[in-house]
């Protein structure tokens, strides 16, 4: 899979809940269908309205751009830039 590809791929809830996790320590639903709203929560369980920021194609791109860094990183046997990578997802949801 080339970038543009990786970039492109539709996470599911499962690993948009782990990727939420393992940077920032928050979580999000997992809806078992398309009626159900699908939903972000910080590391306190309270409810952070990225809608209102960035919406939901903007979060699975950013989700993908993480995904994609944290592969390369992988690679290279390190992880960079992790507390950097948080406080910008926080920021980009509208959280302090």
């Amino acid at each position: 899979m080339n970038i543009k590809e990786l970039l492109n791929k539709e996470l599911s809830f499962e690993e948009m809940n782990e990727i939420l996790g393992e940077l920032m320590n928050y979580g999000c639903n997992v809806p078992a269908d398309s009626s159900e709203r699908f939903d972000v929560y910080d590391e306190e369980g309270d409810l952070c309205d990225f809608r209102k920021h960035i919406g939901m194609k903007a979060l699975n791109t950013l989700s993908g751009i993480l995904f994609l860094k944290e592969q390369i990183d992988e690679e290279r046997g390190e992880w960079r830039g992790r507390t950097t990578v948080q406080q910008s997802i926080k920021q980009a949801l509208g959280i302090n």
